[in-house]
């Protein structure tokens, strides 16, 4: 469901509180465009058109969901309205393609006349971006701007939306002046031209399911069930005190949250749940943060998304908080699972350090995907640091619990040897457990691991 594109309801604003009547004037202007193009094409097809605040920038976006989608003829639509409004200050200033596997994305930076200031201009960026497959291509067409809308950005907008999803056929009465579109065209050169695979030529069949989505976009997905992903708590070696405190908070909330139903109805005014949604795991590297979310996955029978920071990160403008915002949408797809975020401190530093504008613009992404998730609905998160402190209060403030892993005790030591070298008597393990202080679960499995290669 969560990639089907609605046939209703042409406009739906999101962020309303941070509209203002420039949006809405374009909105508007919109929302008779699209009436028009359906007039125009009686069988169009219709989706749904967002709006709202990313960072500091105002967007205008729509899905393109179908068979085959074009996205080098939409790239050649839009490009021909900024050619054909030079005279407004229209100017492109950048262009780009990035590929990765199925996944494409075309990056359009431009500039036009602004509507408030005489003789300044407003910059703004075009991103059309999405997954070609054997079955339905994914696509999204989004514009940004920095401040207000122009007229030729709602012309781009509708050019865009016309070329999308009017049928392929030509309208009755309508002409098409082919050598114009060559001529754009021919600006314009196919990145995509000899580096994506011919579709027909391809026996191999694309995964299109949230699974499929999210492996492509560089999470790994642990599915309980495979023999490899089955861990328990025995795995674990030690932390007993880390083990009970999820057992009675995170794993409780898991397979039984009518308990925490119960307990609400007869604490609050409002029928309401206060199960967990967004847990935090802190401490050292190589402490069992990791292992004890694959392990509550197992034991719950939910699959677990981790999502390393290399699966974020991207080097095109505006790339990471899209693929942040498609994993959340995957994840959701999926229905119950955990999603795990490695490394949070990367991308949800205090902003009171002074962020990059990149970083803030992913971690506002996060606090509203974050947002989104109801108390008792499918998704937990589960984010892993070793440096809490360095955290933006907005994420802390989230978190509906954090669970502490310290560096192991002499005890854990020696149980975590164990684990590795059960050749070893009683006293040699105890011995090594007291020489190890300030080693990690994972430096003592290294150290185990160089001993049995020598």
């Amino acid at each position: 469901a969560a990639y089907q594109y609605s046939k209703h309801h042409i406009i739906n604003a999101e962020a309303a509180s941070h509209q203002d009547k420039n949006l809405d004037f374009a909105l508007n202007k919109i929302d008779d465009g699209v009436k028009d193009l359906c007039l125009k094409y009686p069988s169009m097809k219709r989706t749904t058109v967002k709006s709202g605040v990313r960072g500091t920038r105002y967007f205008i976006e729509f899905p393109i969901q179908s068979k085959n989608v074009d996205a080098f003829s939409i790239l050649v639509a839009v490009q021909s309205v900024l050619n054909d409004n030079k005279d407004k200050g229209a100017r492109i200033k950048n262009n780009d393609v990035f590929k990765q596997d199925d996944m494409v994305s075309y990056l359009i930076d431009y500039e036009v006349e602004s509507t408030t200031a005489r003789g300044a201009k407003c910059s703004g960026s075009i991103y059309i971006r999405g997954v070609k497959t054997d079955g339905y291509d994914s696509f999204k067409f989004v514009v940004e701007k920095n401040t207000d809308f122009h007229q030729v950005d709602i012309d781009i907008i509708l050019r865009a939306y016309e070329e999308a999803f009017k049928p392929k056929m030509k309208p009755m009465g309508v002409g098409a002046d082919k050598g114009q579109a060559n001529q754009s065209a021919s600006k314009f050169k196919n990145p995509l031209k000899g580096v994506l695979p011919d579709k027909e030529a391809s026996n191999e069949q694309q995964d299109d399911s949230p699974q499929g989505v999210l492996e492509r976009l560089g999470c790994t997905v642990f599915v309980p069930g495979v023999r490899k992903h089955e861990l328990d708590w025995d795995y674990l070696a030690g932390y007993d005190y880390v083990k009970r405190d999820i057992e009675d908070t995170v794993l409780l909330a898991l397979t039984h949250g009518h308990v925490y139903d119960q307990i609400t109805q007869g604490t609050r005014m409002k029928d309401e749940t206060n199960r967990p949604k967004c847990v935090l795991f802190e401490g050292p590297p190589g402490c069992g943060k990791t292992t004890s979310a694959k392990i509550i996955s197992s034991q719950v029978k939910i699959p677990l998304i981790y999502m390393p920071l290399e699966a974020i990160m991207s080097k095109f403008y505006g790339e990471s908080e899209t693929r942040l915002a498609e994993i959340f949408e995957a994840a959701q797809a999926m229905g119950k699972s955990i999603v795990f975020i490695d490394e949070i401190d990367s991308l949800a530093t205090s902003r009171e350090t002074g962020l990059h504008e990149a970083t803030r613009r992913i971690l506002s992404t996060l606090l509203r995907k974050i947002d989104s998730f109801e108390s008792d609905g499918e998704v937990l998160v589960i984010c892993a640091t070793n440096r809490k402190k360095d955290l933006d209060p907005a994420l802390v403030s989230r978190l509906d619990l954090a669970v502490r892993f310290e560096l192991p005790d002499s005890k854990t030591r020696s149980l975590i040897f164990q684990r590795y070298a059960k050749q070893l008597s009683q006293d040699d393990l105890l011995k090594l457990g007291d020489l190890s202080v300030n080693l990690s679960g994972r430096d003592i499995c290294d150290i185990c691991k160089d001993s049995e290669r020598r």
